[in-house]
C-alpha cells in the first residue's frame, strides 16, 4: 500500500505495545518458529520474543531455507517434525496439562 490512514497505523502500534508488555504473562510451552529469509517481519523479533516469555519451556527454531510463510516454503515438512516432537514431549511430560 502506497497510503496508510494514521488511526490504522496508531492501532496498530498499541497492539504492538500491549503484545510486548503482555509476554512476560505468557505461560504456556511455546515453540517459535521463523524464516531467516522474512522480508516482512524482522527476524529479532523471535529472539526478542522468547526472552521476554514468561514461560519456562519455550524453543525457537528459526529456518535458514525459508521466508515469511513457513509452512508454504522450504521447511515445510521439518516444520511438521518439529512440532509433533515439541508436542510429544510436552504430552510425556506432563506439561500440556498445566
Amino acid at each position: 500500500y502506497l497510503e496508510m490512514p494514521l488511526a490504522a497505523l496508531e492501532r496498530g502500534m498499541g497492539l504492538i505495545r500491549q503484545v510486548r508488555e503482555g509476554l512476560p504473562e505468557v505461560r504456556c510451552p511455546a515453540l517459535l518458529i521463523y524464516g531467516d529469509g522474512d522480508q516482512i517481519v524482522d527476524r529479532a523479533n523471535g529472539p526478542y520474543v522468547l526472552e521476554h516469555l514468561g514461560s519456562t519451556n519455550k524453543r525457537l527454531l528459526p529456518l535458514a531455507d525459508s521466508a515469511h510463510e513457513v509452512t508454504l516454503d522450504h521447511d515445510r515438512e521439518r516444520i511438521m517434525v518439529e512440532v509433533f516432537d515439541f508436542v510429544r514431549e510436552l504430552s510425556r511430560s506432563g506439561a500440556a496439562a498445566g
